[in-house]
Order: C-alpha cells, then structure tokens, then sequence
C-alpha cells in the first residue's frame, strides 16, 4: 500500500478528473455537483472496490454511475450522454476513475482500522420507564422509556400492552449520541392508569439477542399526591420513614435528657453514679 501521503493527492486528482468531465455540459449552469461512494465494510475491510458504487449527481439529480465490477459507466441522465460514451471508449479515463475509487477504499481502510477498537465495541442499554401523570391538565397520561448509553446505534423500541401489540399511538424520539460516545432515545406512550394493564417496553439491540422486557404495572394514585413518576413514591414513604426515625429519636432523646435531669444535684451538677 503506497504511503498515506501519497495517496491523498492521486485521490485528489481523481476526484478533480470526475467532477471536470461531469460538468462539461453543465458549464453555464450554477449547481451542487456531489459524488459519493457507498461502500460496505466487508468491501473496505479486504479493500475490494467491488463492494462498492459511485455517483456523480448535480442538484441531487444522478447523472451517471461507475460500476465497479464491469469498469463502465452508466447514463442516468441524457444530458450527459455524450460525455459518457465518449469516457466508455477511453480506457485510460475508466482506469483513473477505477484507480481513485481503489485509492479512496485504501483510505476509508486505513480509518477502520485505526478505529476499529471503537466501530467494534457493544455496550448494553440502561432501559428506565417514568410515568407522567397529566389528569389534572385533562391530558392522558403518559409512560416514557428512556434507553441511553447503547452501542452501536441500531437499536428498535416497541411498546407492548399485556404482552400485545399496543393500540394506542406510539412517539420516538431520534436515535442520538450523547456525551459519552454512546446513543440514546425514547418511546412515548398514552395510557390510562386507571386501568390495571401492564405496560412493557421492549427494546431490541445487538447486545440482546432475545430483547430486553423492562415492565411498568399499575400503581393506584394517591389522593392529593401530584406524582410526575412512579418512581417519586418510594421516594416519598422514604422521606415519611426518616421523618418518623427522627421524631422516635427526637422522643428518645427528651426521655433521656429527663432522666438525666434527675440524676442532676439541685446546683445543676451531674452526679456521679458509683
């Protein structure tokens, strides 16, 4: 393989070649002229270029294809017609347009496996469900699963209703990356929790052959309790409990303050118990 520096500039001037012979006939015309190579990364792994196809559009408008396997090619738009067949009859043109899609593949190598310890790494999902209750705003109420933290990005979100499809409309969120190179999303939900159902949100990812089931069951509401998740009532009977150990603490500590008292001289010394 010939030297990173030295392949940037050969694919430079192959790419310069492919952009001047697509615009000859749009020379007083102003547009976008893209080209793209599309590659699977198998092909880029053993650097076949037959895994991959190229096109050169203009205004999103494909002009013309290479195909790598016959070394040709393709009309796409007549207006390039004759610039086309004339480049199918040069072989020497068709060998720098091959010649730059294998100097590109040997590029787009050389990152993979610089990258690969990132591109092959699988982390797990952490899958939370929150419940919103919107009753007093004369809104359903809603179960959101939040999935954050997976790798890669493939990943599919489906909410389930006694273990059925769910009738009601389902809303995700995009699939984006956060702050620790990883992605997240999240699947919204209507229900009614007034009904005893169970709510499963079911997520399916590379790291989870058989998928992940997280469940959401039905938890009356507490009157004059404006909960935003379900989550917030353990939360709550545990402020309750510290508040109860520190009134029975409280309790104990008057007892023991009075039966220090009483074991106090009337000067206000403490007497020593022998």
């Amino acid at each position: 393989m010939p030297p990173l520096r030295n392949v940037i500039p050969h694919m430079a001037i192959s790419a310069a070649a492919l952009y001047f012979w697509c615009c000859v006939s749009l020379i007083s015309a102003l547009g976008v002229v893209q080209e793209v190579l599309d590659c699977d990364r198998a092909a880029v792994s053993q650097k076949d270029v037959t895994g991959c196809f190229c096109i050169v559009a203009y205004n999103k408008n494909i002009l013309t294809r290479f195909d790598t396997k016959a070394g040709r090619l393709t009309v796409e738009s007549l207006t390039v017609k004759n610039e086309v067949d004339s480049l199918n009859k040069d072989p020497r043109a068709l060998k720098i347009i091959q010649d730059g899609i294998q100097d590109s593949v040997n590029f787009l190598s050389l990152l993979l496996e610089a990258g690969a310890d990132t591109l092959d790494r699988e982390v797990s999902p952490s899958v939370t469900i929150s419940f919103h209750d919107l009753e007093d705003f004369d809104h359903s109420s809603q179960l959101q699963c939040t999935v954050a933290g997976f790798y890669p990005s493939a990943l599919n979100v489906t909410w389930l209703k006694n273990d059925g499809n769910i009738d009601e409309q389902v809303v995700q969120t995009q699939i984006l990356p956060n702050s620790e190179k990883a992605f997240q999303t999240a699947a919204f939900t209507n229900i009614d929790p007034k009904t005893e159902d169970t709510y499963t949100c079911f997520v399916e990812h590379v790291t989870f052959p058989d998928g992940l089931r997280t469940n959401w069951g039905y938890q009356p509401r507490i009157p004059g309790l404006k909960a935003l998740g379900h989550s917030c009532f353990p939360t709550v009977l545990f402020w309750k409990n510290q508040q109860q150990q520190k009134s029975n603490r409280s309790q104990a500590s008057m007892h023991s303050n009075t039966s220090a008292s009483s074991a106090t001289s009337g000067d206000g010394l403490t007497k020593d118990t022998v």
